[in-house]
């Protein structure tokens, strides 16, 4: 039940490969049912061994049980507490094997006897493999001197001490028997265990296998079979990782080569790797096989075997499809790069078209404007009130189409980006002044009032004049046309978080949440039956839009149909 990890017995370990112990195994088979007492052995601090042995019948399965007896200990407790003083006791034991000058080894004291013994008696101990001669040596000083009578005592003595010795044994064979059953328990218990271990290992989807500190096999579970090319016939409890790995080596699991340098190889590369370690190694068919080591406490580890081949082979699927997927995306940004860099050169085109169509279309314009005031002005002579009538229609619509050109000129140059502000000093008051001057035509035909109110705060604004005048008349004229007849369009400057903000509000028919973008879009006319009875061209929101953000600035719009439309511009106050 109990041993030193380090001794002659310890867990897994092959007491075969011991004389001494290979002897006393071999007899206790030999003679089922008795104790037998086997050679000595000296470890290697120089402590002096002896081992016992009994055959066993464990769980089915037959076997020896093996204990060692501490010589060194045993006799000095003997001589100490047993032996009267005057008598010396050594123990020698006979090799019959050995040549003539080592036939007998001393164990406990010397080989000859003290100079000045007086008598030696000799007591010999046969039993199973042990071959002892017990030496007992009266001294000068024995019950105050030599006697007659010392001899037969020492006989007598020595008798029965050498019985005290066979008592030993017997009482070892009778702790054996108790000790047989404590072990028959125990085992039956370890195999029910070790049942639910070997078919749980069995169930799982792994291989496991437990290797002790001599690289000697342990415990396996049959998925192991798979993986070393099927040992079942070589496969044994306590058999060497050499020999496994031969196994494989022909089975070509390492390549072509000879199998024992392949072996010689793989012990020092598994060494080299430690007990912690992973690989992965290939079977035929392209089997991948991942091997994992997990060191155990006292020596050893387990390796664990996972059959990785369809995780394999789905992670290099993924890697095809994320490389075609890579590509694909690769040539398609290309084609997106393309058709951007073809949309950004179509609106430079079309900005340039527009500019110089804007251009061109304005030089007749302004040339039917002036003829018309012209005739207007009688200077051609006489007109009839129906020509009258159809000149002013003439220069309306002129001035209307005019309007519209410079609005598309105005935009194009800022979607190119060529327009910045010329800022300088502008007074509020009077800029607000000038731009209802501007409105007040198209406010006296509506019928509408202007109201306009400035904070107090507020005196300049530093901004390119004309291009604020441009959005401001912009805005309220969208507030005048969807307006009705006898309401007020309200214009407000103020302070706000540090910015300036102007708002134009309007009591008109309002737009929807859903047409707001496209309200301030380029030509985004809200299409109902009220704004398309309206003129128009839709640029007023956007380019009043785009003029503000050349400024730094913002625009927001709210409204509410049936209610009003509220837009806000805000300027950074630089001062």
């Amino acid at each position: 039940l109990n041993s030193r990890n380090n001794g002659l017995l310890r867990l897994n370990a092959d007491l075969s490969t011991h004389k001494a112990m290979r002897m006393v195994a071999v007899t206790a088979t030999q003679i089922p049912g008795d104790v037998i007492l086997g050679p000595s052995y000296q470890t290697k601090n120089g402590g002096k061994f002896a081992l016992i042995a009994t055959e066993t019948n464990l769980a089915g399965g037959e076997g020896v049980m093996v204990a060692t007896i501490d010589l060194g200990g045993f006799f000095a407790t003997l001589i100490r507490d047993a032996i009267p003083a005057g008598l010396n006791v050594r123990l020698i034991e006979r090799d019959n094997e050995a040549q003539a000058d080592t036939l007998y080894k001393p164990i406990i004291g010397s080989l000859d006897p003290p100079a000045n013994a007086s008598l030696t008696k000799i007591f010999r101990i046969t039993r199973g493999q042990a071959k002892w001669n017990l030496h007992w040596d009266i001294m000068p000083h024995y019950r105050n001197g030599p006697a007659d009578n010392s001899g037969t005592l020492v006989q007598f003595g020595g008798s029965a001490l050498t019985l005290i010795i066979v008592a030993v044994l017997g009482y070892y064979w009778f702790q054996t028997s108790r000790f047989r059953q404590m072990v028959n328990e125990r085992t039956a218990e370890l195999s029910r265990n070790s049942m639910l271990v070997q078919l749980t290992m069995d169930t799982i989807d792994q291989g496991f296998a437990v290797w002790n500190a001599d690289r000697r096999l342990v415990i396996w579970s049959k998925k192991c079979f798979e993986f070393w090319y099927e040992p079942q016939k070589i496969l044994r409890l306590g058999m060497p990782m050499s020999a496994l790995l031969k196994h494989l080596a022909i089975n070509h699991a390492f390549g072509p080569g000879d199998p024992d340098e392949i072996v010689t190889r793989e012990l020092e590369r598994s060494a080299a790797a430690g007990e912690r370690s992973n690989e992965t190694f290939t079977m035929p068919g392209n089997r991948q096989i991942h091997v994992r080591r997990f060191p155990l406490e006292n020596g050893g580890h387990v390796a664990v075997y996972t059959d990785v081949t369809e995780n394999r082979r789905a992670t290099s699927d993924l890697e095809h499809i994320r490389d075609g997927l890579e590509e694909r995306v690769r040539d398609r940004t290309e084609e997106l790069r393309e058709a951007k860099d073809a949309a950004n050169f179509a609106n430079q085109t079309k900005s340039e078209f527009l500019a110089n169509m804007s251009h061109e279309l304005r030089t007749p314009l302004n040339a039917i404007i002036g003829f018309t005031n012209a005739i207007q002005r009688k200077i051609g002579g006489e007109t009839t009130p129906k020509q009258d009538e159809y000149l002013e229609d003439i220069e309306t619509s002129a001035k209307q189409l005019l309007s519209i050109i410079n609005d598309i000129l105005d935009l194009s140059k800022f979607e190119s980006k060529s327009v910045q502000p010329i800022r300088h000093k502008v007074n509020v008051q009077k800029m607000f002044e000038n731009v209802k001057m501007l409105m007040l035509n198209r406010l006296s035909r509506k019928d509408i009032q202007l109201e306009m109110s400035i904070n107090e705060e507020i005196s300049h604004l530093y901004v390119d004049e004309r291009m604020v005048k441009q959005i401001l008349v912009n805005l309220i004229s969208n507030a005048v046309k969807f307006s009705d007849s006898g309401s007020t369009v309200h214009v407000m400057c103020a302070q706000e978080d540090g910015n300036i903000a102007i708002s134009i509000t309007d009591h008109g028919i309002g737009i929807n949440e859903a047409d707001m973008a496209k309200a301030l879009t380029p030509f985004g006319q809200v299409d109902s039956a009220l704004t398309r009875s309206r003129d128009g061209s839709g640029l007023g929101l956007p380019l009043s839009k785009a003029l503000v953000e050349v400024h730094h600035g913002t625009l927001t719009v709210n409204s509410t149909p049936g209610v009003g439309t509220n837009v806000t511009i805000r300027f950074p106050n630089i001062s």
